[in-house]
Formats: structure tokens, C-alpha cells, sequence
């Protein structure tokens, strides 16, 4: 018996006490249970807390062996789903608790879990991109919300590795010419920040310059945007006109796209 580090867990005697505590108190099981309820926006509170409870515990000598890489996993999986939901969105100590969780995960189960969520994240965003042709104009504008939302967020290899690409680029553009204008609008703004932020696809110029003249006003403001980035001195003369936009922020786009 004896010690081999200086953490309070790092001993024999603590080991073996934190294993009794854990076979008398079956906290283990109770965090994997509460990690399971179903209903995420009612019970977040409670499955946040369960995950700190790993946050806090959750190592090795101290979480039984066993079932450790399997409820950080779990751990991780729900508090990204918790900060998904609009009271908690953009909420830093729930990032910084995952980074923790992630960090204890042995290096096979690490890769394991990138390559889950890469895969998950890419069969999502190719789901959306066909949503894009759906018959119903619901669908179709959720799925190009959704893209936009994903376009507009933190800069990923999760979402590069669907959303850069010549075929994504592609549905996007076709959307612009959607019976239903909300969605064209949805598309155009999605299209400006993919261009903007992982793949300035040119092919999606003459959609954009059509789209100045669209009847709404947060269309033409993206269009606006989107042909500067792209046309740069050949967008000129297409923007010009909507320095008289009967809109003060469309005017102000097509301002700073000159002056730009």
C-alpha cells in the first residue's frame, strides 16, 4: 500500500475508499440514470448536474473503472445537447465543463467519440441540404434556417466537413430561386456567411445579384453583402442602385460594400 502521486486520490487507502463509497452509495448508477432521463428541456438542471458530478469525480482511482469512459461519454453527449437549448446557448461554463469531461476520456475513446460527432454532425448537415428540394416549403425553410444557424456559428471541422463543399454550395444556390421567399431569403443569408467563412463559391454570383431586387428587406441586405464578397469591383454597378433603397440598413449595406 502506499502513494504514487499527490492528489487525494492518488493512494491505496484512497482508492479503496472511494470504492466503497461507490458500491454503498450506487452514485455511480444514480448519475447514469439521471443522464438518461428522457425530456432534456424539463430535466437540463438535473442532467447538468449529474454530468458535474463526473466534472468533479469523475477520474481514475476515484470513478469505478469500469464504467468511467462510458459515463463521459454520456456526460459530454448531454451537456451538448443542454447547450443547444436557448436558456442555456452561448453559456461558457457549460463549454468549459465539457472540455474537462473530454480530457479525462482515454485517447481510444476520444477519437471514437470525434469521429461519432463528425459523422453525426456531416449525416445532419447532408439531411438538411437535401431538405432543401422537400415538397414542403415548412421543411425546406426550417432546413435552411438551420444551415444558416450552423454557417453563422463558431467555426467547426464539424460543419466544414458538410457544409464546404461544391454540393452543398450548390442546394444552397438552388434555393435561391424557391417558390416560397422566405426561404430564398433563409439561403442567400446561409450562402453569404459559407462564403464568408469556409467556401466562396462564385458559382453563386448571378443568384445573389438577381436576389437585389427581391421584395424583402433582410434578402437584400445578404445579397448585397454576398456580391461585394464575391464580385468585388464587378458588383459595383449591381449595388449602386440600393444606395436609394427605400430601406436605411439596405442602404447602409450597399454603403459599406462601396466603401468597401
Amino acid at each position: 500500500m502506499g502513494a504514487w502521486g499527490t492528489a487525494p486520490w492518488d493512494d491505496d487507502l484512497a482508492a479503496d475508499w472511494f470504492d466503497e463509497l461507490f458500491q454503498k452509495t450506487k452514485l455511480a448508477l444514480r448519475v447514469e440514470e439521471t443522464l438518461n432521463l428522457k425530456r432534456l428541456e424539463e430535466h437540463a438542471p438535473e442532467i447538468r448536474a449529474a454530468a458535474f458530478v463526473l466534472v468533479g469525480l469523475g477520474r481514475n482511482y476515484i470513478w469505478p473503472v469500469e464504467d468511467l469512459d462510458r459515463h463521459l461519454a454520456l456526460a459530454i453527449a448531454k451537456l451538448e445537447a443542454i447547450r443547444k437549448l436557448p436558456e442555456y446557448e452561448g453559456l461558457s461554463e457549460i463549454d468549459e465543463e465539457i472540455t474537462e469531461l473530454r480530457s479525462r476520456l482515454t485517447p481510444q475513446k476520444g477519437m471514437a467519440m470525434h469521429k461519432a460527432r463528425e459523422d453525426a454532425a456531416k449525416a445532419q448537415g447532408e439531411k438538411a441540404l437535401r431538405d432543401l428540394s422537400d415538397p414542403d416549403s415548412a421543411i425546406r425553410f426550417q432546413a435552411a434556417r438551420w444551415i444558416g444557424k450552423q454557417a453563422r456559428g463558431e467555426t467547426s471541422n464539424f460543419v466544414e466537413a458538410w457544409l464546404a463543399t461544391k454540393e452543398a454550395t450548390g442546394a444552397i444556390i438552388q434555393a435561391f430561386s424557391d417558390s416560397e421567399p422566405k426561404v430564398a431569403e433563409e439561403a442567400v443569408c446561409a450562402f453569404l456567411h459559407t462564403c464568408i467563412r469556409y467556401f466562396p463559391d462564385r458559382r453563386g454570383y448571378p443568384g445573389v445579384v438577381r436576389l437585389l431586387k427581391s421584395n424583402r428587406q433582410m434578402t437584400r441586405i445578404c445579397a448585397v453583402q454576398a456580391a461585394g464578397y464575391l464580385g468585388g469591383e464587378e458588383s459595383l454597378n449591381q449595388v449602386l442602385p440600393l444606395l436609394a433603397d427605400r430601406a436605411v440598413a439596405v442602404r447602409a449595406a450597399a454603403g459599406a460594400n462601396l466603401a468597401g
